[in-house]
């Protein structure tokens, strides 16, 4: 039996027919919810055995469909340039992000730039 017990508890409702500026602000407002065109998260749960159990999900609503792997590519990039600019971590650590984020844009510089023969 799991005596796990949880903290949060999230829902995600897909809204094919789309939402105005307006009725975004509006149930932010009223509702405290966001709107998005697409979503990606992790749930992260901390048993007490000390372990971490991580679920990464994500979803286009855009498309109805599970969020491609080069959408989570971006995400994946621009989240090593967050955290490069972190206040809350090591020196060590942000330097390995900034160093991640530097490499990805120099190469898609490269990858751009046309062939000298």
């Amino acid at each position: 039996m799991n005596n796990h017990v949880y903290r949060l508890q999230y829902k995600v409702t897909a809204k094919p027919e789309g939402l105005t500026a307006d009725e975004a602000t509006k149930g932010l407002e009223t509702d405290g919810l966001g709107a998005c065109d697409a979503l990606f998260y992790a749930s992260i749960m901390y048993p007490e055995d000390g372990s971490l159990s991580i679920l990464f999900d994500g979803l286009d609503g855009r498309t109805g469909a599970v969020l491609d792997d080069r959408e989570w590519w971006k995400v994946w990039v621009f989240l090593a340039q967050r955290l490069g600019m972190s206040k809350t971590l090591d020196e060590n650590r942000k330097a390995i992000c900034r160093d991640v984020f530097e490499t990805v844009m120099e190469a898609l510089r490269e990858a751009r730039e046309p062939v000298k023969h």
